[in-house]
């Protein structure tokens, strides 16, 4: 397995609207993780000085366990973030073919997907060839592009995962039913701390970091990363392309 070692200077935002946009990510921070975290404190008081049925307590636990989840992959973006921005940032690159990856992320967010009925069908080229790429950090750019359109798709929706090999590069399409990308946010849906806002949306809308995590990764492994989207209402999709190992 071989390291590839990338080394490349901070930059530090100095500017008004270098400021605006931290400090809107450290509103919207706060806010994500006041959310679960009030979630958790209420079952836990609740669960413990009430006396529950059967199916209510276990509606509570299940509550706990996703917010803690919900935290968890919060606390994760940071993380992910944090270390992709330093000056030492390290793939664990070896030839490798995206199949069994790919099938790896689908089969990890298929629950996700179920919950909310939404099928998710794959037509995957069993012959596509290989990568130079790091495994997990590519399987977590698929989990991140899939979970996307399970939250963004509403039920009874679908996604359709795509895998092509042209010869040149191999090409991941993941494409959906949902609420679509409007074209005043497509141009800056990789951007960081940048979030796609839906008035009537119930669920959290994360920090803002996950496709801008995949972006960066999908480059550093020197492919690209597109999203086209008709518009509200019209589905997206999301490419990643990345060039094919001699």
């Amino acid at each position: 397995m071989h390291q590839l070692h990338y080394k490349r200077p901070l930059k530090t935002e100095i500017n008004m609207n270098g400021d605006l946009v931290r400090d809107e990510f450290l509103i919207i921070v706060s806010h994500e993780l006041r959310t679960p975290t009030a979630a958790i404190l209420g079952w836990v008081e609740l669960l413990g000085g009430t006396a529950l049925d059967d199916e209510r307590f276990a509606h509570g636990i299940e509550i706990i366990k996703r917010n803690a989840q919900l935290q968890a992959q919060l606390i994760e973006h940071l993380i992910d973030f944090s270390r992709i921005s330093t000056d030492d940032f390290k793939l664990d690159a070896e030839r490798i073919t995206i199949l069994p990856t790919l099938k790896a992320a689908i089969a990890t967010m298929m629950p996700l997907a179920l919950a909310k009925d939404i099928e998710i069908t794959g037509q995957l080229d069993p012959l596509s060839g290989p990568i130079f790429g790091d495994t997990f950090r590519l399987q977590q750019v698929f989990t991140n592009l899939i979970s996307n359109a399970i939250k963004f798709t509403p039920s009874s929706g679908h996604i359709r995962v795509l895998l092509t090999d042209d010869g040149k590069s191999i090409e991941v399409k993941v494409s959906d039913t949902g609420r679509g990308i409007s074209a005043e946010c497509l141009p800056n849906i990789f951007n960081r701390f940048r979030q796609v806002t839906d008035p009537s949306a119930t669920e959290p809308g994360g920090l803002g970091l996950g496709l801008n995590i995949s972006r960066r990764l999908v480059e550093r492994h020197g492919g690209r990363i597109n999203a086209f989207s008709n518009g509200k209402g019209q589905g997206a999709t999301f490419t990643v392309q990345l060039p094919r190992a001699n």
